[in-house]
């Protein structure tokens, strides 16, 4: 079901491999550089829509210089892998291709083998067919198939239940909260922790469930269409 091939990434991260992941429907590709050109196709998909950043820490960004300048320097950061998930039926494609959203690992901790799942960042026309879920799961996987983390972890905002609820369709285990651990847009945020580990992905048929809840996103949004 998933896949990976190399990349040319030259970025600092080292915490697992940067290789581009391929699930049924999704390519992620890992960003090096955010040139003007990706930069504006992102901005454009993801961004233009106010309502994506409600529960985030950045966000809203009325501009693309305002995005640029936020987004670039988080590509440098030794702790962040980010990639840009593209359709896979544009990919090769000479019309150009068609990019779903972000996603990415943020606060990694090489020595401690952990990762953290970041915002999974999409634009609102491609809400609503179960690409979070692949999304999730792509990364779940090649942390734990292709590198030797032993944690992978999600938080999200208190209030924030569809990314709550998603967590948990990936096989993750709400941990705790972090009473009041964010503030920012005016109010406090309370940090829901959830996390998987290396064992009950491998021993517990977390591994099943998650390829199982991929193919039951799949199988939904084809009967859709």
């Amino acid at each position: 079901m998933f896949s990976v091939r190399s990349a040319k990434y030259s970025g600092p991260f080292d915490a697992l491999p940067a290789h581009i992941l391929v699930g049924p429907r999704l390519t992620l590709e890992p960003i090096t550089e955010l040139d003007d050109d990706l930069g504006k196709k992102l901005y454009n998909q993801a961004c233009v829509e106010t309502d994506i950043f409600l529960y985030m820490p950045f966000g809203p960004f009325l501009t693309i210089d305002e995005f640029l300048e936020f987004f670039r320097p988080h590509i440098l950061l030794k702790s962040s892998l980010l990639y840009v998930a593209y359709e896979n039926e544009s990919y090769k494609s000479a019309d150009g291709r068609k990019i779903v959203g972000v996603v990415g690992y943020v606060n990694a901790a090489k020595e401690h083998f952990r990762v953290e799942i970041g915002p999974i960042w999409t634009g609102m026309s491609e809400q609503g067919k179960g690409y979070g879920v692949e999304l999730a799961a792509l990364l779940i996987w090649h942390a734990f198939e292709n590198a030797d983390i032993v944690r992978v972890e999600w938080k999200c905002h208190h209030l924030n239940t569809p990314s709550f609820a998603l967590a948990k369709r990936v096989g993750m285990t709400w941990e705790g909260t972090f009473k009041k651990h964010m503030f920012y847009k005016g109010g406090w945020r309370d940090s829901m922790l959830l996390a998987i580990l290396r064992d009950e992905y491998f021993d517990e048929g977390r591994r099943d469930a998650l390829l199982g809840a991929v193919e039951k996103a799949v199988s939904k949004s084809q009967n859709r269409s």
